[in-house]
């Protein structure tokens, strides 16, 4: 059996003292949500239980799907380094980034610089040429991870793979079909349009999707909209089951996968915190 732990939407705070000029155009936006809403849910040591809980599942790989900062404040991107360090070394945690991650674009390569080893390829299994789509190896499970991370303007959550990472991610998924393995896609926007806002979603979903579908995938994983959602998508002669999960301050999924092509099996739990500040499954799903 393969265990996996996924993570998403961790937002940390807190968010440290701002320039003013930091502030300026979308930035004061994020700055007052933070402030007045998303600051209350990550309190009470919840970060540091939610690691500790994740690591006593004592999961075979951990991916972070996105969204570890809020503003994108060049102090924030050191402290999310410590919180993907304290979920383990880089070849044992994989990471696409979301987009708060990608903010504003004055911060455009920060992700890479300070979070580089957790969003690379395995060598000799990726396009050196390119970041994304990059492929890791562990035992028969693949992870896929994609960035669907873009600056935008204000009002606006949306995200884009582009049509160059979307053709590689086409080939990328055929190149890994048949060679006996469980194809993990992990993204940070939801790769289909169910009950998402226009100004939320992918821009180019149709062409993402078409991918995918061409592609093909036992399992797709991502964050972005702060809940836990079972969704799936049909075509080609693919069925793919996609889960979202929620923010961290309403837990985390744990994927156990077994078995082989034709016979694969994979069930989801959610752990979520509890009054008594410890983590329990609070929902169970088969998957596959």
């Amino acid at each position: 059996m393969f265990r996996l732990a996924h993570v998403t939407d961790a937002h940390l705070g807190p968010l440290p003292r701002p320039r003013l000029r930091e502030l300026a155009g979308k930035r004061v936006l994020g700055f007052t949500n933070f402030q007045l809403l998303r600051r209350r849910k990550n309190r009470g040591g919840l970060i540091e239980a939610l690691v500790a809980d994740v690591l006593e599942q004592k999961p075979d790989h951990t991916a972070v799907t996105g969204d570890l900062v809020n503003i994108a404040l060049p102090g924030e991107f050191e402290v999310a380094k410590l919180f993907l360090e304290s979920m383990g070394a880089p070849a044992d945690v994989s990471f696409v980034p979301g987009n708060h991650d990608a903010y504003v674009k004055a911060i455009i390569g920060e992700p890479e610089r300070l979070w580089g080893g957790y969003m690379r390829g395995d060598e000799g299994l990726t396009d050196n040429d390119h970041n994304f789509p990059y492929v890791r190896l562990r035992g028969n499970i693949a992870f896929v991870g994609v960035s669907s991370a873009v600056p935008t303007g204000p009002f606006s959550a949306s995200g884009k793979l582009g049509r160059e990472q979307t053709e590689r991610l086409a080939t990328t998924l055929k190149s890994l079909d048949g060679r006996g393995l469980f194809r993990i896609l992990m993204i940070h926007h939801p790769p289909n349009a169910f009950g998402v806002a226009r100004v939320r979603r992918l821009t180019d979903i149709r062409r993402v999707a078409d991918a995918i579908l061409e592609g093909g995938a036992e399992l797709i994983i991502h964050g972005h909209d702060h809940k836990l959602e079972r969704t799936e998508m049909v075509g080609n002669g693919h069925r793919i089951p996609v889960m979202g999960g929620p923010s961290c301050a309403g837990g985390y999924l744990v994927y156990d996968i077994e078995g082989g092509p034709g016979a694969w099996t994979c069930r989801a739990a959610l752990r979520s915190r509890s009054t008594d500040g410890a983590f329990k499954v609070t929902w169970t799903g088969d998957l596959i």
